[in-house]
């Protein structure tokens, strides 16, 4: 399985865990959409639909993909990841959340806010899968 990240600024820093944590414990191939570096200025709409559209091509043609998409509050993130078609965000805010990003709802894309994802012991139920 592909697993796409973004972020905004607010959530550079645990997308870069994440990141990590994905490709180093879990095994999955990992593809970096951005952002690169850590700036309140950034265009994070843009930043996220990067790595919605490569989620949306791969479920069009039926490949085995995810993403994570962090933010401050993941919000604004699942708004944008959610334009895509055949994209299904869903906020992640803390443990109970892996039931809620689960299978049943064809859920494609995880969008953990910066505050419910602080230690590692987090991340499983972050990604959702």
């Amino acid at each position: 399985m592909k697993v796409y990240f973004a972020s905004d600024h607010a959530g550079f820093e645990i997308k870069n865990r994440l990141v990590a944590y994905v490709r180093d414990e879990l095994g999955y191939e990992v593809e970096d959409c951005g952002a690169f570096v850590d700036n309140p200025e950034d265009d994070y709409p843009a930043i996220i639909a990067a790595a919605a559209e490569k989620l949306s091509d791969d479920v069009a043609s039926g490949k085995d993909s995810r993403a994570i998409v962090a933010g401050g509050s993941g919000q604004g993130e699942a708004i944008v990841a959610n334009r895509f078609k055949g994209v299904r965000c869903a906020l992640y805010y803390g443990d109970p959340g892996k039931d809620q990003v689960d299978a049943p709802e064809n859920i494609s894309i995880s969008s953990p806010r910066r505050a419910s994802t602080t230690t590692p012991m987090h991340f499983p139920w972050a990604c959702g899968f």
